[in-house]
């Protein structure tokens, strides 16, 4: 920022010497009166040699002297430029005065990008004709006039005592001690632009950069996720078989509670006199017999099978803090009841196996469409068919739970 307050002060400070549409207008005059000078000069010098000017070139000239007092501005100055090329062309004027017009508008652009010296324009034209050697240039009148009314406007008090013939040297000295400052902001407007170029290169480079990091920061966030997620699946499996493993641990416990030995110990004994009951104490145990006949009996379960049943080898006759489902039996039917029982503790870890807990023998609603529930309740118990072997869902009686 230092360095564009610097180069906008340099700008500033030249900014009147290179106003250029004042001087534009003026030296494009200067190039026209100097035209007029030299073919002034030029008839002066075919007069002084018996000769005129041929019909061509008398039209050549009044024809550039219609430009001499009109009003130009950038536009008018180009226009302007092409026709009097056109006339010079055309009006006998294409050899000497062709090169001479050329050589007044190099002159004049030089100054223009330079110091605007009007002396300058002037400087180092041949304006010697091939056909009249004789005639040396400092005898040409309008020409030197002309030179010596420019330099007393630039210089009144110097340039007055200056020979005309020394003015194209001290012209040139002038216009290359005024360059100076104008190659010195060339050099800073060059610096300039390499630092902005800089700057948008590593702009754009840190824009790249940034879209790369963030492509690469969304790839690793969706691989995290998905093992994330395998190692959650993987970890249900584990909880999912281990819990199976303990139910049928447990099942081969209460399966071995009884050994055969005391079972024989249990039943009575051939020596032992079993007394005969009287009526009233057979009608009592006729009534006690059946009423326990007729008890529903009732198991408990943990996971269910994928295809929606439950083994009878892995059934508890009591629920355990890690019970989910009750089976309910009454003597002599060929269904069961089902029903959720699980401990409000355990609802968080159950929804999150919810394809391995529920789903088998479960129709769950979610009506408010929570991404994470944490609680199940009962809408209606499920029906269970009985084999030999399995309780197995029946058809469409699947449990209704709904999770909030």
């Amino acid at each position: 920022m230092r360095l564009v307050g610097i180069i906008l002060l340099v700008f500033s400070s030249f900014g009147q010497v290179q106003s250029t549409k004042p001087f534009e207008v003026e030296s494009f005059e200067i190039v026209i009166k100097a035209m007029n000078s030299f073919m002034l000069d030029y008839e002066q010098a075919r007069i002084d040699q018996s000769k005129s000017f041929t019909d061509a070139e008398r039209k050549g000239h009044e024809l550039l002297n219609k430009y001499l007092n009109k009003e130009y501005d950038s536009l008018s100055i180009i226009k302007s430029q092409q026709e009097i090329e056109e006339i010079l062309r055309k009006n006998d004027w294409s050899k000497k005065g062709i090169l001479v017009f050329e050589k007044l508008i190099s002159n004049r652009k030089n100054e223009l990008g330079g110091s605007m010296n009007k002396v300058g324009i002037l400087a180092n034209v041949d304006i010697s004709i091939p056909d009249i050697k004789q005639v040396d240039i400092n005898q040409r009148a309008n020409w030197n006039s002309l030179k010596q009314d420019i330099s007393q406007q630039v210089k009144p008090k110097i340039e007055a005592s200056i020979p005309a013939s020394n003015i194209e040297t001290s012209s040139q000295e002038q216009k290359n001690q005024r360059s100076q400052p104008s190659n010195w902001v060339s050099i800073l407007i060059r610096v300039l632009v390499v630092i902005i170029v800089f700057l948008l290169g590593f702009l754009i480079g840190s824009k790249q950069r940034a879209s790369t990091y963030k492509a690469e920061y969304h790839r690793l966030s969706k691989k995290y996720n998905e093992k994330k997620s395998q190692l959650e699946v993987q970890n249900n499996q584990l909880q999912r078989l281990k819990d199976k493993h303990e139910n049928e641990v447990q099942s081969l416990k209460n399966q071995s509670l009884r050994s055969p030995k005391e079972i024989d110990h249990a039943l009575p004994q051939s020596n032992d006199v079993i007394p005969k009951p009287d009526n009233e104490i057979k009608d009592i145990a006729s009534t006690i017999t059946k009423a326990e006949e007729d008890k529903p009996k009732v198991f408990y379960f943990q996971y269910p099978e994928t295809d929606g049943s439950f083994k009878k080898s892995q059934a508890r006759s009591n629920v355990d803090t890690d019970s989910i489902y009750e089976i309910t039996i009454k003597e002599g039917q060929k269904e069961a009841l089902l029903n959720f029982v699980a401990n409000q503790k355990n609802h968080i870890k159950i929804l999150s196996m919810l394809n391995e807990t529920l789903v088998p023998v479960c129709e769950v609603d979610n009506p408010s469409k929570t991404d994470k529930p944490t609680s199940i309740q009962i809408i209606k118990p499920g029906k269970l068919v009985i084999t030999d072997d399995k309780f197995h869902i029946n058809g469409g009686e699947k449990l209704k739970l709904r999770v909030s």
